[in-house]
């Protein structure tokens, strides 16, 4: 079922009621929320597999374009862009159900975190969420960074390419420029230091667990940025903390590198 042009929810595919169906225990409720620019064909293999791990489930799929990071973060556009998957939930009841979140790079990061601001704020209650899978993410702000991850997105023609590379090296550096002159906080920055927020994913649930898989390949998040999270969560105690690091696998791609052991991790999570 779409709800927006970037939300949409897949129903369960057994009730809880069917015999076929053992949620005791298991989460209800699964977020996905994919990588800038995500296209169909890449995230539908994550659905699936859900859809066989946690045939009970329902799943809201949280897609995000390249607009949400090249604008100044707003939470209120932010708000009203993630309303439909806030309307969603609280329709769910899900205050006594568990939800387990699977989220994905830099993009991943900031839909979740901006929807369970978005949720307490909503609701006064922080969303119960009891699993938490971080793929190839979260990194830090970088022009370098930036400049990688929006070129997957431009033209393939040698010409164009270099003129809309040049363009958006010139773009990034006017926006961190902008950013720093006017004390604004980055998209990246912003979701980086939400997800360490106990208030958001640590309070709700009594022992939340959450797992780190990343990469040494991945070329657009250093693999070091990512241990510094999981370290910080760990000292700050929001949860359960592991880390999974795969070989040479590049970003959001680790499940296409060692499908069995991704999935193993998935299991074990929820």
């Amino acid at each position: 079922t779409k709800l927006s042009p970037t939300i949409y929810l897949q129903e369960p595919l057994h009730s809880s009621s069917d015999s076929t169906a053992d949620p005791h225990g298991q989460p209800q409720t699964v977020l996905l929320a994919f990588w800038m620019n995500a296209q169909p064909r890449a995230y539908t293999k994550y659905i699936t597999q859900y859809q066989t791990l946690l045939p009970h489930a329902r799943i809201l799929i949280l897609l995000i374009t390249s607009a949400s990071f090249l604008l100044p973060p707003n939470p209120t556009t932010e708000q009203a862009r993630l309303s439909p998957a806030i309307s969603a939930l609280r329709a769910f009841s899900p205050q006594s159900e568990k939800v387990h979140i699977h989220l994905f790079s830099n993009g991943g990061v900031f839909t979740t975190t901006n929807l369970l601001t978005a949720y307490r704020e909503a609701t006064g209650h922080a969303l119960p969420v009891s699993s938490i899978l971080i793929d190839s993410a979260p990194g830090k702000p970088t022009i370098a960074g930036g400049f990688r991850a929006f070129s997957y997105v431009l033209p393939s023609n040698v010409v164009l390419r270099a003129l809309g590379q040049m363009v958006l090296g010139l773009g990034l550096v006017m926006m961190f420029t902008g950013f720093w002159l006017c004390g604004v906080r980055d998209a990246v920055s912003l979701g980086r230091a939400a997800l360490n927020d106990g208030g958001l994913v640590g309070e709700a649930t009594e022992g939340v667990k959450r797992c780190y898989v990343y990469s040494e390949s991945d070329e657009l998040v250093e693999w070091r940025d990512v241990e510094e999270h999981a370290d910080e969560a760990e000292k700050l105690e929001v949860g359960e903390v592991k880390k999974e690091k795969f070989t040479g696998s590049k970003h959001v791609c680790h499940m296409r590198v060692d499908s069995e052991r991704y999935w193993g991790i998935v299991r074990e999570l929820i």
